[in-house]
């Protein structure tokens, strides 16, 4: 939806959503996960030449995720990995998952740049531009049924693992903490 003020400013609403499975390793754990993409976005447009170029600046509302699922034995090295898996064999055991999101903060300025043009009552548009979603948070837990509780320190080991693997995440991803975004749109105007 756009409205214009005058020649040279407009302002825009848009939502944009994209969800994708997909394979990742973080921090030496490859998880099988999905990504999802929710954006509403609520843009200023400012033409310079009263023309289809423009410059545009906003904020961007996001519901942005990554979820991953990997064998809970992942938090451990080789050898303790095999031990565990032996002896959770051997007691007729299923260790379990790996289960977490990350996620970016919710609210995000926004700038880029695009071009729109309007024939008929076909509209065409095209931005590039950059969001800043900040430093990604990293969430695990275990989805495990193991009797933790009867081993002394068992449930403490794995709240600590748990916690270092996070602190892992999200020093792999606190380089990124802006989110590149190409649009493109075609409406029609009744």
């Amino acid at each position: 939806m756009e409205h214009t003020w005058g020649e040279r400013l407009a302002g825009r609403l848009g939502a944009y959503a994209w969800d994708q499975d997909l394979d990742y390793t973080v921090s030496s754990i490859t998880y099988e996960g999905e990504l999802d993409l929710l954006n509403l976005a609520a843009l200023v447009d400012y033409h310079p030449g009263g023309g289809a170029f423009r410059f545009t600046a906003g904020l961007i509302y996001t519901q942005n995720e990554v979820r991953g699922r990997a064998p809970l034995t992942a938090l451990l090295d080789e050898e303790d990995r095999a031990l565990a898996q032996q002896i959770a064999q051997q007691l007729g055991l299923v260790i379990g998952d790996l289960t977490g999101t990350l996620e970016v903060d919710p609210v995000a300025p926004y700038v880029g740049l695009g071009a729109g043009a309007t024939r008929g009552g076909w509209h065409l548009s095209f931005d590039l531009g950059v969001m800043y979603h900040g430093e990604p948070d990293a969430t695990l837990q275990a989805d495990t049924d193991l009797p933790l509780e009867l081993v002394p320190g068992a449930e403490v080991a794995l709240e600590l693992l748990l916690a270092r693997e996070e602190a892992e995440i999200e020093a792999e991803t606190d380089d990124y903490p802006f989110y590149p975004v190409v649009a493109l749109g075609v409406s029609y105007r009744f």
